[in-house]
């Protein structure tokens, strides 16, 4: 998401930043440029500055606490640039979204999204995708994937001109169904144990999966819930209803 992309003395925002792994790049490799983190919890906004003075880059950086479903805490051509990688999808409203990016951002500024894409609409998709769709949405408690025309008429309608849009599904789709596949074997191994009573099953961080009580031990448990969680929009990938796209956007 940074391929091509000059940072020397930029404003930076990471919009959705989790721990500030984007910080540590961009950083990294411009020493002049100024980053500012966006979260929307406390723990988050704990973890993201932990991360910054852990690698060295909190004297050029801040981390912010906001909503950025409504409008975002800053003044109009703040930004050089904003970045979102698989955080627009928890977003209700992309085109009220694109407003703000396109008033925070300065002339020239691009933004830049990485994220998982419905290349047609969500209506247009077959019966069972759309089914898909849903539960993977369920499972986040919300989901608003974006979808190409859409978002495309949303941000002319910003003021923002689309530079690239590079589709990348067919480089990402073999690597997202080699790792379901991975992770579907080690799910097999739980539902065998349990069906064929092997609560001796050697955990993958316990010595024995399960406790005395035949219950799935905490920490198996939780890496359980890792899999299936992380895998969700592998699926929607896995099965074409999502393709993982990057948008370059330019405000005049």
């Amino acid at each position: 998401i940074i391929a091509d992309f000059d940072g020397k003395g930029k404003r930076v925002l990471d919009s959705g930043c989790g721990w500030a792994p984007l910080g540590r790049l961009l950083t990294y490799k411009f020493d002049d440029l100024l980053y500012t983190g966006l979260t929307s919890s406390d723990k988050g906004v704990n973890v993201a500055r932990n991360f910054t003075i852990d690698f060295k880059f909190h004297e050029r950086s801040k981390i912010v606490k906001t909503n950025f479903i409504h409008r975002l805490p800053f003044s109009d051509n703040s930004f050089d640039a904003v970045f979102n990688v698989e955080s627009l999808f928890h977003h209700p409203n992309h085109k009220m979204y694109l407003q703000e990016i396109s008033r925070i951002l300065d002339h020239g500024g691009e933004y830049r999204v990485m994220d998982y894409f419905i290349p047609t609409t969500l209506k247009n998709l077959k019966q069972d995708d759309q089914v898909l769709a849903k539960c993977v949405s369920d499972y986040w408690a919300f989901a608003n994937f974006p979808e190409y025309p859409n978002f495309e008429q949303g941000a002319e309608d910003a003021g923002l001109i689309v530079k690239h849009r590079f589709d990348l599904y067919e480089k990402i789709r073999p690597f997202a169904v080699d790792s379901l596949m991975e992770d579907l074997q080690e799910l097999e191994r739980y539902i065998s144990a349990v069906a064929n009573q092997n609560y001796q099953l050697q955990g993958l961080f316990s010595k024995t999966a399960f406790d005395d009580n035949r219950n799935l031990r905490s920490i198996e448990l939780q890496n359980l819930s890792e899999i299936l969680g992380s895998k969700c929009n592998s699926i929607l990938l896995a099965n074409g209803v999502a393709h993982y796209t990057m948008y370059i956007l330019q405000k005049p």
